[in-house]
């Protein structure tokens, strides 16, 4: 197997899609093979590194968990997805694999970094700025499932420092590219909170300084305020959001691993004592756990 895999890489690298099928031909399940393994470094991976992509995009589709695999590294260096680290790479050709992840995975939108970044960030942080445009035009034409939520979640994400796209667009003068998720005639259409406070207490508007007067005023039309004006609630209430937007992934992944772990029925069905003994475990395993969680949560409620 670890000479296929090895094959595989050097096909990934040379963007070989006809060698590409002929090794799945050899083995139909080479590439379950690596989804199973908790580290790899995916065709997907090696491709999007090389610059590969039509070959990037043929895996894409016959895989497309590929695209939150996580590489010996840990999702490459600082969390970084597959998604990210088109993006940081930044070549124009990419931005056809950037519409091929959105379009096989369009939550990945919201995948953020060690630093709390998401993709728009990276974009801004490296100067990216066909890719900025790109994932913007793409949050307001995109209509999937979870269009709505993946659009106010990304464009008001706090990173590290507590700054939106909104703070960093007001420092490049930049502001203009994101009028349209500014609605200054209605409320419920603006999908950006433009009085929104970064760790130093500073909103887009104290960050613009001596910006152009078209986007002063586009900004105040916006409702925007320096943060001096506004309470500390404001960026509490969001702290508070996210580590309860945090509480929720963790109980979703404890419950589906409980589930998986214990089955409906129990693994006992044709003895009813082990069975009876098994839910007993499993109930006090679950109560256990359910203080256990019940504890975290109201500890990060409280916390500042």
């Amino acid at each position: 197997m670890d000479a296929k895999i090895e094959r595989l890489k050097q096909v990934a690298q040379s963007g070989d899609i006809d060698a590409f099928y002929t090794l799945i031909r050899e083995d139909v399940q080479l590439l379950e093979h690596i989804d199973e393994l908790p580290f790899a470094d995916t065709p997907l991976h090696i491709a999007a590194f090389t610059g590969q992509i039509p070959f990037a995009v043929e895996t894409m589709g016959l895989k497309p968990s590929f695209a939150w695999k996580l590489d010996p590294n840990g999702f490459r260096r600082e969390r970084l997805t597959s998604l990210h680290y088109v993006v940081e790479s930044g070549e124009h050709a990419h931005l056809n694999l950037l519409d091929e992840f959105l379009l096989l995975c369009p939550d990945s939108i919201i995948d953020v970094t060690m630093r709390n970044e998401t993709v728009l960030h990276i974009a801004l942080k490296f100067n990216r700025l066909e890719a900025f445009k790109f994932f913007t035009g793409w949050l307001a034409n995109n209509s999937s499932e979870n269009a709505e939520f993946n659009k106010r979640t990304v464009l008001n994400w706090q990173d590290n420092e507590g700054n939106t796209v909104l703070h960093i667009l007001a420092v490049r003068h930049f502001l203009s590219w994101a009028n349209r998720f500014m609605d200054v005639n209605d409320r419920r259409k603006r999908l950006l909170d433009v009085n929104s406070k970064n760790l130093e207490d500073k909103t887009a508007w104290d960050m613009l300084q001596e910006g152009n007067r078209e986007i002063r005023v586009m900004l105040l039309c916006a409702g925007a305020k320096p943060g001096s004006s506004l309470s500390t609630f404001n960026r509490k209430l969001t702290e508070e959001r996210r580590n309860m937007f945090l509480v929720v992934a963790v109980l979703l992944a404890t419950l589906t691993y409980q589930a998986i772990l214990t089955p409906p029925g129990g693994v006992w069905q044709d003895n009813e004592m082990p069975m009876n003994k098994h839910r007993t475990n499993t109930t006090n395993h679950n109560n256990k756990q359910s203080f256990s969680q019940t504890s975290l949560n109201s500890s990060i409620i409280r916390s500042p």
